[in-house]
């Protein structure tokens, strides 16, 4: 028997055994995947919800990283992107509405109040000319690598005394 399907056979019977592990246990599962298998290897802080908002698309091309952010209808203002201590934040709030006089609601998916996401950033990037962007609802991002950042030799020197 795989690893694999150990993991499998033992979670399949927890959710059986015990309904509400198995929910907590497929939660932790997904936020452990999204932080061992980030794009790039970058680890991404997730929300303390089951799913982090606001959604993330990070890729890469040879000049830069790029990342993209669901924000539709926040104003770009309202949207805050900075670095701190190596990690990329996005972060605002979506105000609460208010509703008129006599509604009642039976359904509310839309997300209000405080959102902040946290993006580790790899030692390749130029910090000093990201660049950010908000249309049509999405906040784009650029990273550029520096020109730097590849493969660099360092000399070794020797300290042993060489006998005449």
């Amino acid at each position: 028997m795989t690893r694999q399907t150990m993991h499998r056979s033992t979670a399949d019977r927890s959710r059986t055994m015990n309904p509400p592990l198995g929910v907590l246990r497929d939660e932790l599962d997904t936020i452990l995947d999204r932080f061992v298998r980030s794009p790039l290897g970058l680890p991404i802080d997730v929300s303390s919800g089951s799913t982090a908002w606001p959604s993330l698309d990070i890729s890469e091309t040879p000049e830069a990283v790029l990342i993209r952010a669901e924000v539709p209808g926040i104003p770009a203002e309202d949207v805050d992107v900075s670095v701190e201590n190596g990690a990329l934040v996005i972060s605002g709030t979506v105000a609460e509405e208010r509703t008129t006089e006599g509604e009642q609601f039976h359904h509310v998916e839309r997300r209000r109040g405080e959102f902040r996401r946290v993006i580790h950033l790899p030692d390749t990037v130029d910090v000093d000319r990201i660049e950010a962007e908000a249309n049509d609802g999405i906040l784009t991002v650029r990273i550029p690598t520096r020109a730097d950042a590849g493969r660099r030799r360092i000399d070794v020197r020797s300290n042993s005394r060489s006998s005449d």
